[in-house]
């Protein structure tokens, strides 16, 4: 089918769902967000896919749902985004590669609208369990060509490997693999909250299919972003027990894969054949060094949002990315730029640990725990690789934490209403003659 009828129905399906109710709209994104990555459509010698036409749909439905509902925007981590994004738009400046800057600028404002009309939506816990279904639904548009790659023709996937191709399924490798560890951080909260046995076993299977996904995805930095963020999920969960199930489930599938955890650890079929040695020598020794020449030469604006690829090969002769988030940053927006990033990534941060303090109940307080695990992965694993503005993962991200953070707005109404009861169970010395 051609690309531009298949985007043409996306955006259309979610600008109709939307405008009828946002929070579905929002599920509807949720859910096929990764199978928009599929499709694209050249336009000059750029080729943009069906998620950046997403966007900006998402974009123009968030900005009337904002400006509606600007009033009840209050206790939201908005101002760091903003700022961010304000400076990010200021690099435009220095930048050289104008399509790339567009690109990335747009998907920044797409995921602020994004979180903004997430977070409002989640006050409500029916919205919350509506977006919850979305990303469950997500599961199975993402996984299926997955599993029907690594299990119907395993021999196939491995000469498709060998011939160096990033693709799984319907995403890019790495995409890929930090959507697996996103996801199965979401499926413990799942699993955690889900009150009958048929939701626990179901929970239960999608959590060992992804886990196997994971590890059979061969990113080795979503691997370590998800072991990194484990102990966090535990130090935050006040019911130990319920995370021993997933903990021996992903010992289990891990020592079942262990050969293929080695091949795809040590081997680097994708790099070695390329450049004869590991991804992490590549890293180590040329393209992070070259961030950082590149950074030495433009060091307060630096080069320009989505100009990372254009600095390396002007700076250093290097026609390859920094595969590292932070040093992307840096060498794109200069040293201001990843100082508000820091900023916005640590207010993130306080706001997820601070839903885990106050929330109302266990399933937000676990929600919220879940969040946070999935963020500290991202901020591992974005050591290693570019998350920020990797269309899909990120997407996933910044729902969940906008859904956590919902409940933490919804907190002191909880208060309110517990304040309430109380007061009718004693009422007053007047009330009572």
């Amino acid at each position: 089918m051609n690309p531009v009828i298949i985007i043409a129905a996306l955006i259309g399906a979610f600008a109709v769902i939307f405008s009828i109710s946002p929070v579905y709209g929002i599920a509807f994104v949720t859910t096929f967000r990764t199978l928009s990555i599929l499709v694209a459509v050249p336009i000059g010698s750029y080729t943009y896919s069906g998620e950046g036409f997403l966007t900006l749909a998402i974009i123009a439905g968030g900005f009337i749902f904002v400006l509606l509902n600007f009033s009840r925007l209050k206790g939201i981590s908005k101002w760091p985004f903003i700022i961010f994004i304000l400076y990010c738009m200021l690099t435009i400046l220095v930048a050289d590669d104008l399509a790339n800057f567009f690109k990335k600028i747009a998907r920044l404002v797409g995921y602020l609208f994004l979180y903004l009309t997430v977070t409002q939506l989640s006050t409500n816990e029916k919205n919350r369990k509506i977006l919850s279904y979305g990303f469950i639904a997500s599961l199975f548009v993402t996984n299926i060509p997955a599993i029907y790659m690594y299990f119907i023709m395993p021999d196939k996937y491995m000469k498709f490997l060998q011939r160096g191709e990033q693709e799984i399924g319907i995403m890019m490798k790495n995409n890929f693999g930090f959507y697996c560890c996103f996801m199965m951080y979401f499926l413990i909260y799942m699993y955690s909250v889900a009150k009958s046995k048929f939701s626990k076993g179901l929970f239960i299977l999608l959590f060992v299919v992804q886990t196997a996904l994971l590890v059979l995805s061969f990113t080795r930095a979503a691997w370590v972003a998800f072991v990194a963020a484990f102990p966090f999920l535990i130090f935050y969960s006040k019911k130990k027990m319920r995370l021993l199930v997933p903990f021996l489930i992903t010992i289990i599938v891990i020592a079942f894969f262990s050969s293929i955890v080695y091949y795809g650890a040590y081997k680097d079929l994708t790099e070695k054949k390329e450049y004869g040695f590991s991804s992490w020598h590549f890293r180590t020794a040329y393209a992070w060094p070259a961030s950082i020449k590149a950074f030495q030469k433009r060091p307060i604006m630096g080069w320009g949002l989505g100009n990372d690829l254009y600095a390396l090969a002007k700076a250093a002769n290097l026609k390859k990315t920094s595969h590292n988030d932070y040093l992307l940053v840096l060498v794109e927006t200069g040293s201001i730029g990843l100082l508000l990033y820091v900023w916005l990534l640590i207010s993130f941060f306080r706001k997820t640990a601070a839903g885990i303090r106050n929330a109302a109940d266990e399933q937000s307080r676990m929600l919220c725990v879940s969040a946070l695990a999935i963020l500290i992965s991202y901020l591992v694993g974005s050591i290693a690789e570019h998350v920020l503005q990797t269309p899909g993962a990120t997407g996933y991200l910044v729902t969940v934490l906008g859904m956590a953070h919902g409940t933490l707005l919804e907190a002191p109404k909880h208060a309110v209403t517990k304040i309430q009861a109380k007061s009718n169970e004693y009422p007053s010395p007047v009330t009572a003659q």
